[in-house]
């Protein structure tokens, strides 16, 4: 088997691994088939230069040529295609691959090659197939020994290979890399089911925060077929009307009065059944769907708290969950202002909170939120302490407040780091003039020590499920 490296095209890609499978259907060996992702490759381009990029990608194509061998170690006076390698082994390799001539590139893996790259987890004698399938995307094939059951050793090597430092005109760079693999024959038999599996499997690896090996497993195409379905039965769902709001309660810790609800997003589809937020929202935010069904949950939501207050509960809030998606589009505050002029709502009523786990404080939604908080809509930050914001933001975004994820909760009526945690939070965001929300309250302990810890308000199962807004006890709650 030959590596092939910047094969003009996918096609070629796919003649390279049909041949390599060819080879192994012959000799009875298995192949781990791998697609590597340069992660963020477009801030090589930005910051250094397409050029550099050029010759950052062809120096890695040349190090999974060679199976890896190219390591750590580059001194400036090795150059660019010299990265961890002697001048002897050098000039082998600038005789058998001429990069960048727009030719393809073939070269044998002998056996120093193999060497090399079982000292990283591989196989001795082991023979891959390098191709360049994208700007910054690689296709790997590996014949497979006994030795190597799940080829997790190969893949690490090949991972290996594109993360080792890379000094080119006198700068050393570092790349990441995402990884997803298939194994032939357990997850199909031909070059089509094998790349797309891989793929598939580097989309997962992606999700789960980048720089990740992930391989091919049933569940990925079980998954990816209940997004498609998902996917393609939203397009409709928001003019059917299958979507519905329910409200949890949310009561103020220092006299157990009600304080509002938060308005959580429900979706029973007539064949898929009850989808959960978990599922179907991050496919909105995907496709940008989550941009008018958003503006249609905080409808509905103002609209159901403005005719609570014909009953006199003109006191109560409403909470909504805001996708960071949303506080990129400029015309937000807009929208949000003529929904609480239709409804004839108070801005004070309404609380937008934004979540954490995602959200990144660019210069844009600063912008989108601190217009809102000038109509006099209430900011909250959503499950604190468990995403990307930092101690910095309390600072920087206008917010009223902050959200403790149930995560931290669920456990301060136990000796545990949560509880010192959720104590020292409550004090810090009352120094800072921020008001607390304690979610997933579950248990009287848990209650009591929020109380005693001052914290302002409390929601979760021990106080009220979320039940649809038809079910509500409208005297009851002005009793409350």
């Amino acid at each position: 088997m030959q590596a092939v490296i910047e094969t003009p095209a996918r096609a070629q890609a796919f003649a390279q691994l049909e041949l390599a499978l060819y080879q192994a259907r012959a000799s009875g060996k298995r192949l781990v088939v791998a697609v590597i992702h340069l992660d963020w490759f477009y801030r090589i381009n930005e910051t250094k230069g397409m050029a550099y990029g050029s010759e950052m990608i062809r120096a890695v194509a040349e190090r999974l040529a060679a199976g890896g061998q190219k390591a750590a170690g580059t001194g400036p006076e090795q150059g660019a295609h010299a990265a961890g390698v002697s001048a002897d082994r050098r000039q082998k390799e600038e005789a058998s691959a001429r990069l960048g001539s727009g030719r393809t590139a073939v070269r044998e893996v002998d056996s120093e090659v193999a060497a090399s790259h079982l000292s990283r987890g591989a196989v001795r004698g082991a023979e891959m197939l390098a191709c360049q399938i994208g700007e910054n995307d690689f296709l790997l094939v590996q014949e497979l020994d006994r030795n190597q059951p799940d080829g997790g050793l190969a893949v690490e090597a090949m991972k290996y290979a594109v993360e080792s430092a890379c000094e080119l005109e006198g700068v050393e760079s570092r790349l990441t890399a995402s990884v997803g693999a298939s194994i032939y024959p357990n997850d199909g038999r031909t070059s089509e089911q094998l790349l797309s599996r891989a793929e598939t499997a580097l989309s997962r690896a992606k999700a789960q925060g980048w720089g990740k090996i992930c391989f091919y497993s049933l569940e990925d195409t079980e998954r990816l077929n209940r997004w498609v379905a998902i996917e393609a039965s939203m397009r409709t769902a928001l003019y059917e009307r299958q979507f519905s709001l329910s409200c949890q309660p949310i009561y103020r810790i220092s006299d157990g009065k009600l304080r509002g609800f938060e308005a959580l997003l429900r979706w029973n589809h007539p064949e898929l059944g009850s989808v959960p937020p978990s599922e179907f929202l991050p496919v909105a935010e995907q496709n940008g769907w989550i941009v008018p069904i958003g503006e249609w949950v905080l409808r509905e939501a103002c609209q159901m708290l403005s005719s609570m207050q014909i009953y006199g509960l003109e006191q109560l809030i409403v909470t909504v969950n805001v996708s960071p998606l949303q506080l990129k589009d400029p015309a937000f505050p807009s929208m949000v202002a003529n929904v609480l002029n239709d409804t004839g709502l108070s801005p004070s009523c309404l609380e937008l909170e934004i979540k954490e786990d995602k959200q990144n404080p660019s210069d844009q939604p600063l912008e989108v939120l601190t217009q809102l908080r000038a109509q006099g809509v209430r900011l909250v930050i959503d499950e604190f302490g468990t995403g990307s914001f930092s101690l910095a933001s309390l600072k920087q975004l206008p917010i009223n407040g902050l959200k403790i994820s149930p995560a931290f909760t669920q456990h301060i009526d136990m000796p545990s780091a949560e509880r010192h945690i959720v104590e020292m939070v409550i004090a810090l965001a009352h120094k800072l003039g921020l008001e607390i929300t304690a979610s997933g309250v579950e248990y009287i302990e848990q209650y009591r020590l929020l109380q005693e810890w001052g914290c302002d308000y409390v929601q979760g199962f021990m106080l009220g499920k979320p039940m649809k807004p038809d079910e509500l006890d409208l005297s009851s709650l002005r009793q409350s």
